[in-house]
């Protein structure tokens, strides 16, 4: 148990931080320009993670598996979709919202987790929790409502905000649904690649690769690491011993 709750910390805090170069790149680009540049990175770091373990296990001759089960495939494609729209979703809510805002208002996926997880899942959900939700829920409605719409907020980046924790929310319940049948690194990489592919069938984003300079891909790259690679991995250690 407290080895879950060490890699939801670092699973949380990686993904707090990696709202800072995301915010700083979608300045340079615009929002409608970062994400695929990011999730490509993503997946390219996370290959070559991938990449690195499997030699690893052939070095060590314990011989290298690189089958993609039923279960490998249907859970990576569905985390793709989520998370495709779950980062387009941020990085339009970080067009008018600070990078604190976004991250405190991801923290309410916490809300779809444990409602979708009761229903699909029937895990339980017992007094501590819902009296963990009412102090969290109380602290985000007071700090919304100590914000001045007229500096630098719009109700439409909440929104957009609200959309991305939804769909975080919904990877990990679908993550916590074939923990026990999946490699975390396969399905890492294969989502992300899914992830890129279907951001790439929107109208002008592959070729808005061409026009992105040097410092908007490193910035990209601070992201993808903090947040689709090592985020995620970590969330997904996280399961094995927690509740989604």
């Amino acid at each position: 148990m407290l080895v879950g709750l060490g890699w939801s910390a670092l699973a949380a805090a990686f993904a707090a931080g990696y709202l800072v170069p995301f915010k700083a790149a979608a300045v340079d680009v615009g929002p409608s320009r970062l994400v695929l540049p990011m999730m490509l990175t993503a997946a390219l770091l996370s290959t070559a993670l991938e990449g690195a373990g499997r030699l690893r296990e052939l070095v060590s001759r314990r011989g290298a598996t690189w089958r993609w089960g039923r279960s490998t495939l249907t859970t990576a494609l569905l985390l793709g979709a989520a998370a495709a729209l779950g980062n387009e979703a941020v990085c339009r809510a970080l067009a008018t919202l600070s990078p604190g805002l976004v991250s405190v208002t991801l923290r309410t996926q916490v809300i779809f987790v444990a409602m979708t997880a009761m229903l699909l899942l029937g895990e339980p959900v017992g007094v501590r929790f819902w009296t963990g939700l009412g102090m969290a829920l109380v602290g985000f409605v007071y700090l919304q409502g100590s914000l001045d719409v007229s500096t630098g907020f719009s109700w439409a980046g909440l929104l957009w905000a609200l959309v991305a924790s939804a769909s975080f929310g919904a990877m990990q319940v679908i993550i916590r649904q074939a923990i026990h049948r999946i490699d975390l690194l396969k399905v890492n990489t294969l989502r992300l690649w899914f992830s890129v592919g279907l951001l790439a069938l929107v109208p002008g984003r592959a070729e808005n690769l061409l026009h992105i300079h040097g410092r908007t891909w490193l910035l990209a790259g601070l992201a993808a690491l903090g947040g689709p690679v090592l985020s995620r991995l970590c969330l997904m250690r996280a399961l094995r011993t927690l509740p989604a």
